[in-house]
């Protein structure tokens, strides 16, 4: 039997962090790519078919020509079990919550799951949790309030309550792609995972809305990138919580919102005010210096499954 350090994921802290960066760039783009669906017609019950659709049949085929194992070992199901929970909890309380409370709050409350993340994961694995990534944590999350302005003027408890299990959703996705063993194929894990989301999702989605398909090619276009970028986004994702510790990536994390905002304002002629400028700049502040406290800091135990 391989021992708990054998089992555990690899540690490359740089290129999982890269990796993060990436993925939440990539998610930032996708939601401008699926606004554009949309307006052209569509709705997020969906896109998010769509997406678990794509994603699972492109990955799945991938796997196969590959000759990846597409069966997982037994040992993997708990956490691909979690992974599958947080990715469907998380894409449909964050999209649902929207049609119950603004927009700018609803992500607010949902990027509270970096600041649960850093507080889980060294509670878990028994060591202190560090309080000056704990503050760098803090600090992003001030940032995101000033740059979304979020706005409290229509507060519905179901709204609340979906951003909130949203959040925790998060949390429990980072946490158990922390828990996968080093020998599960990334390829093949997502596709396992994404198809556990798309059977849920084609289980809902007569129960929530009826599908509909956007109208044009502006429509179509932005379709295919929230699907395609979303998938990319997810495997990076996955293997930045495979190559490094799941509260510095959560923390990466928070530049997706602040990433939309700079986005929208400078391909959407969105409008862009001070305060939220300075939001954003904090923002980057705080990943700075997490990443230099990170570069300062020991080699960190191996992570235990």
């Amino acid at each position: 039997m391989a021992s708990a350090e054998a089992s555990g994921p690899r540690s490359n802290l740089p290129l999982g962090l890269t990796c993060a960066l990436f993925a939440a760039t990539l998610y930032a783009v996708a939601t401008l790519s699926a606004a554009l669906a949309y307006d052209a017609g569509s709705n997020p019950g969906t896109v998010i078919w769509l997406r678990f659709a794509f994603s699972t049949l492109t990955l799945g085929l991938l796997a196969a020509t590959l000759r990846r194992r597409l069966r997982p070992a037994r040992r993997d199901w708990p956490a691909l079990f979690g992974i599958a929970l947080g990715a469907f909890g998380t894409t449909n309380g964050y999209l649902t919550s929207v049609a119950f409370i603004p927009i700018s709050l609803a992500v607010l409350i949902f990027y509270t799951f970096p600041l649960l993340v850093g507080i889980a994961e060294p509670l878990l694995e028994r060591r202190p949790i560090g309080l000056r990534m704990l503050a760098c944590s803090l600090l992003a999350f001030v940032g995101l309030a000033l740059a979304l302005g979020p706005s409290f003027e229509s507060l519905d408890w179901r709204g609340i309550l979906l951003a909130a299990v949203a959040s925790a959703s998060g949390l429990i996705a980072f946490l158990s792609t922390r828990r996968l063993s080093a020998q599960a194929d990334s390829i093949a894990s997502s596709a396992v995972t994404l198809a556990m989301c798309w059977l849920a999702m084609s289980l809902l989605l007569p129960l929530t809305s009826a599908p509909a398909l956007p109208a044009g090619s502006i429509g179509w276009l932005g379709l295919a990138a929230a699907a395609l970028l979303f998938m990319i986004a997810y495997l990076l994702q996955l293997l930045a919580l495979r190559l490094a510790p799941a509260g510095p990536v959560a923390l990466i994390f928070n530049a997706e919102p602040a990433l939309t905002v700079v986005l929208a304002w400078a391909i959407l002629s969105q409008s862009l005010d001070p305060v939220q400028a300075v939001g954003v700049v904090l923002v980057v502040l705080a990943l700075v210096a997490a990443a230099l406290l990170r570069r300062r800091q020991p080699r960190a135990a191996t992570f235990r499954g």
